[in-house]
């Protein structure tokens, strides 16, 4: 009995220095802005700019915010305060807005300010925003690829070169490349199993399925592509009770391989809920897996232990050099942006 317990603790001793080798240290910056009354972080780019709102009394602000310059609040027309909001690597902002029975989605640029894109009595989503300036949208059931002023619409395509009865359409993804990744279901799923959902990458004009080799007894969902061509899908197995797994995909690396909480990937690294990123390795018999990452609470309160953190914590967006923005539920009223800088980085 006391080799066994000896056993263990080395066992634990050597995954403490594991861990401590697998993740870099991190500084957790509170993002609670001057007193606002709540705020919260929805996207980083890779300039570590975070885009976010913020709450005081009954006005909402739309924030900037980098560790160079602070706090910088956005000026735009009251009709298009809106919290669908996305930020690229130009440190540009779209986002739609809804008044008067017209949807609108606008485009804020640092040095040349507000312009609207477009306006519709249809119902518009942004999707995904890149640093090309290209919008993916979601009108309806179909998408559509806006790209300065010229508007493509990837259902019609879609139906033209694969055949079958889809019957609706969800945008997810856009790259720098201006690749999407989308999700599309047959109506007529009965002819194969239970569900028709399947996921689709369209580069280069030609649309290909994502993970072909699954049958129809799955249904697939991705969840985010990246600029490699890395994607997350979520495969959803009616004939195994029901449950869900998650596969991460590289073609370049020619990986395919099952993970664990992950929901959003840059670069390959994903972040889990409530944990900052998880790193890709492989294990003695060659499988890639991806480790466990570390806990965004136990951060926050190793920092500020005067804070009640409560259970609204919410993981938002990373970017490739590990930093991870989100929300944490606070002892103050309202929940508090976050920012969670590395720093050493451990590549």
């Amino acid at each position: 009995m006391l080799f066994l317990k000896y056993v263990v603790f080395l066992f634990v001793i050597a995954s403490s220095i594991l861990c401590a080798e697998d993740f870099p240290k991190y500084r957790m910056v509170d993002l609670g802005l001057f007193g606002t009354d709540q705020s919260s972080a929805i996207a980083i780019n890779e300039n570590g700019q975070v885009l976010g709102t913020c709450k005081e009394g009954a006005c909402n602000f739309i924030f900037l915010w980098d560790a160079l310059t602070g706090l910088k609040l956005i000026d735009l027309p009251d009709d298009y305060r809106s919290w669908e909001l996305k930020l690229n690597n130009k440190c540009q902002i779209v986002g739609t807005s809804y008044s008067e029975f017209i949807y609108r989605v606008f485009l804020w640029d640092p040095s040349l300010g507000f312009w609207e894109l477009e306006s519709s009595k249809n119902s518009i989503e942004v999707a995904a925003f890149n640093d090309m300036g290209q919008v993916l949208e979601q009108v309806g059931d179909q998408i559509f690829l806006l790209d300065h002023g010229k508007k493509t619409n990837l259902t019609v395509l879609f139906k033209e070169q694969v055949p079958g009865n889809w019957s609706s359409f969800h945008a997810v993804s856009l790259n720098n490349h201006g690749h999407v990744a989308f999700n599309a279901y047959k109506s007529n799923a009965s002819e194969y199993d239970t569900f028709g959902q399947r996921s689709f990458l369209w580069k280069d004009g030609q649309f290909k399925m994502i993970m072909p080799e699954k049958g129809w007894e799955t249904s697939t969902q991705v969840g985010c592509l990246d600029d490699e061509g890395n994607i997350i899908v979520n495969l959803y197995h009616p004939q195994r009770g029901g449950n869900h797994s998650q596969y991460f995909i590289s073609q370049s690396r020619n990986i395919s391989t099952e993970c664990q909480g992950c929901e959003l990937i840059r670069n390959g690294l994903p972040v889990g809920r409530d944990c900052i990123p998880g790193k890709l390795k492989k294990d003695s018999q060659g499988k890639w897996y991806f480790s466990k990452g570390l806990q965004i609470k136990k951060l926050f309160i190793e920092e500020f232990p005067y804070y009640n953190v409560s259970n609204t914590t919410e993981v938002r967006d990373q970017n490739s050099k590990g930093h991870v923005i989100g929300h944490i539920g606070t002892m103050f009223p309202g929940d508090h942006a976050f920012l969670a800088i590395p720093e050493t980085q451990n590549e």
